[in-house]
Formats: C-alpha cells, sequence, structure tokens
C-alpha cells in the first residue's frame, strides 16, 4: 500500500532535494495530489469504467431533475425503473436526449396514447442536474452510474486509491511532482517533463486492455428491438 508520505519521500529522491526544504512537505502534498489528478485524467478519460460508481434517485410524479452528488464528473449510464427493485419491474436503459428535443415528448395527450407508456424517457446531464424528458413521465426510480472526481488527499498517510497503486503507475506523478519542483528552483526540468512523458504513455498503453477475457461485443443500439411488443424489456 502506498502512501503520500512514500511519494514524498521518492520525490524528494529524485528531485535531490532530500534535505533541502526549499519546498515543504505540505507543497509537495499539493504538488503530488495535483499529479495524481492528471494521472486519474489520463485514466477515466480513455477508459471510463476504471472507478465507476452507482447511486439511487427516485422522482415522484411532477418531478424531473435528478441532483448531481458533490463528487459528479461524468455519468455512464442511467437505469430506471417504475418502482423500486426487486420489487419493480427491472432496469431499463435510459438514452441521452439532444437540447433541441427537450419539449418533443411533453405532451400529455401523446404519452397517455402511447401503448409502451415509458418508451420515449430520455435525460441529459446540466449544469449539476440531471434532467428527465418527458417531464410529467419522470416519475421513478433511477440507477445513476457516474465517475467520481478526483478525491484530494491531504493527509501523508492517506494511501493511494487501488487503481492508482498498481505496476509503479504513481511514478507519474513523482516525476510531475518533480518538473514543478525544478520550475520553482528555476532550474531546467526538460529531463523529467521527458520522463513525464514517457511514464504517460505507458499508464495508457497498459491500462487499455483491462479485461482480456475476450474480444468487445458491438453494442445493440436498435430502438425497435429494445422496446417494441418483442423487445427485451418487455413494454
Amino acid at each position: 500500500m502506498t502512501t503520500i508520505q512514500d511519494l514524498i519521500t521518492y520525490t524528494r529522491q529524485r528531485a535531490n532535494i532530500e534535505d533541502n526544504q526549499f519546498c515543504t512537505d505540505d507543497e509537495l502534498i499539493t504538488y503530488i495530489n495535483r499529479s495524481l489528478a492528471e494521472l486519474d485524467d489520463c485514466l477515466i478519460t480513455r477508459y471510463e469504467d476504471y472507478k465507476i460508481t452507482t447511486y439511487l434517485a427516485t422522482l415522484t410524479n411532477g418531478d424531473y431533475i435528478i441532483p448531481l452528488p458533490p463528487d459528479f464528473l461524468k455519468v455512464r449510464a442511467i437505469d430506471y425503473s417504475p418502482s423500486v427493485p426487486p420489487n419493480g419491474n427491472g432496469w431499463y436503459t435510459i438514452n441521452q436526449y439532444q437540447l433541441p428535443e427537450r419539449n418533443r415528448y411533453n405532451n400529455s395527450i401523446q404519452n397517455i396514447a402511447s401503448p409502451w407508456g415509458k418508451v420515449t424517457l430520455s435525460s441529459r446531464v446540466m449544469g449539476d442536474s440531471i434532467y428527465m424528458a418527458p417531464q410529467d413521465e419522470a416519475g421513478g426510480e433511477y440507477q445513476i452510474w457516474y465517475t467520481p472526481k478526483y478525491q484530494w488527499l491531504p493527509l501523508a498517510t492517506d494511501a493511494l486509491p487501488y487503481y492508482m497503486d498498481t505496476q509503479a503507475w504513481s511514478e507519474f506523478a513523482v516525476v510531475s511532482s518533480c518538473v514543478k519542483i525544478m520550475n520553482k528552483m528555476v532550474l531546467d526540468p526538460s529531463g523529467f517533463m521527458a520522463e513525464k512523458q514517457e511514464q504517460k504513455d505507458r499508464v495508457i498503453s497498459a491500462a487499455k486492455n483491462r479485461d482480456s477475457s475476450g474480444p468487445k461485443r458491438v453494442a445493440n443500439v436498435r430502438f425497435a428491438e429494445d422496446y417494441g411488443p418483442f423487445g427485451q424489456n418487455g413494454f
């Protein structure tokens, strides 16, 4: 288990400032956290499932806005159920609507006439909320799959997240912090900058094939097969 103190020690060794307090430990904690946040970006912008998590939200009749959690970064997927599973009817996938479509299905008569009820239900992330449409059909239970922001590690005893503490990927944060140290000391950071790029390329390459159990399959996004009278969602 790698801690922030381990990275502080290693960063001082790499930058050759073991006995030099020109950069304090508090400063190094800041440098290391900003570098770890950059490493986090490298992983989650290319491979979205590295730290995916979920939360549940309930909308009653008339509500159509789901607040986002404080640590929200990106939505990965949204599921819907007319009532709370497992007593409900199971989860159904909700797709994103385009902004010009936001009022397309806000028609109660049209929704009542629809034989499948929730066929038109869709979502969109805007600001600090998720907006559901059509508004008068949004009532029910939602499961939000999302990628959280990087969680700052303020204490020297804090341990790195599991997805960073593998294959020496934290080396990226060390050399990135060394670049910041060299810049503060008005020294040439080019050697560390080159190594930082090498480490970034290595992490991106190594992190890609996380599941090697078999080839990926093409997602079926044909609307009729998902929501037709004989579709898998049972409408």
